[in-house]
């Protein structure tokens, strides 16, 4: 959950919304010399990685298998189950994750602010009205299968509204369902079915994503698909939610209590509601 002080005179004011609400959503700070899994938020189709990225980061010196640079892109083939180097006149796909890594000696900000927002499907299987991307999700049926996927919007994705949706009316998930079903046909590995790498940790490491939390924006993830989605074309369903506009604030005293009866209004006017007893109020 986002909490972001606001100054308000005597009293203090916080966001309180499950959603990233930071103008600044289609940029990251890429750290020296850290791994990082990472996903666009935006519609990357067809554009290089040197256009993408090239302000931030000198093309000329992208490392390569036969020249030393100081930035590099892996990404992963799950057909073969290798990485692939998509090279510096390569592109990303909207819907996948890349590893980079980058060795200037200090932090680099990437910023994509320019490049076209990706657009949602409204369907019936997806969990949110705004709609969902519809992400082709690799099998194989012989064994299990990893992949490196991403979700292309500029907010957080709240992980308990994505569903798992097959091709064949015969197979389970047809009309789109949750993790926890899809594990239980079973058709995904488990009911937290979505792994993304985290430098945060005393050590970095892999997490798992569990009910109830979201999948950070500009996170990539690994995600596990069993033998038996194999032949279904199953799609990952990944909701946009960067177009809710609700939002939820809190209106405390200086020393934390809340304020009841308080009207709060967006600026500009058009948007208000009053707290409640918790100092809470929805916009």
């Amino acid at each position: 959950m986002l909490f972001k002080r606001l100054a308000l005179r005597s009293a203090a004011v916080f966001l309180a919304s499950p959603l990233s609400l930071s103008a600044s959503a289609q940029t990251f700070q890429l750290l020296d010399n850290e791994w990082e899994l990472l996903s666009v938020p935006g519609d990357v189709s067809g554009i290089s990685i040197s256009t993408l990225f090239g302000d931030e980061l000198v093309v000329t010196d992208y490392d390569t298998d036969s020249t030393e640079g100081t930035w590099r892109i892996w990404q992963y083939d799950s057909v073969s189950g290798t990485y692939v180097d998509p090279g510096v006149n390569g592109a990303l796909n909207p819907d996948s994750a890349f590893w980079i890594i980058q060795a200037t000696g200090d932090t680099v900000t990437l910023d994509v602010s320019e490049i076209d927002r990706m657009q949602a499907t409204a369907s019936s299987e997806c969990a949110n009205s705004a709609g969902c991307l519809s992400i082709p999700v690799p099998t194989n049926s012989s064994t299990f299968t990893w992949s490196m996927l991403g979700s292309p919007f500029s907010c957080s994705t709240p992980y308990d509204d994505s569903r798992f949706k097959t091709a064949l009316s015969q197979i389970p998930c047809f009309d789109g369902c949750s993790m926890q079903e899809a594990s239980d046909v079973p058709l995904v590995y488990t009911v937290n079915n979505v792994w993304v790498y985290d430098n945060s940790l005393p050590i970095p490491d892999y997490r798992k994503i569990s009910a109830g939390e979201v999948i950070p924006t500009w996170k990539g993830f690994w995600f596990l698909a069993l033998e038996n989605a194999s032949g279904t074309s199953p799609q990952l369903l990944v909701p946009d939610t960067s177009t809710v506009g609700s939002i939820l604030v809190r209106v405390t005293t200086p020393e934390g209590a809340p304020i009841e009866n308080v009207s709060v209004s967006q600026v500009g006017g058009g948007i208000s509601g009053l707290t409640d007893s918790e100092g809470l109020a929805e916009l």
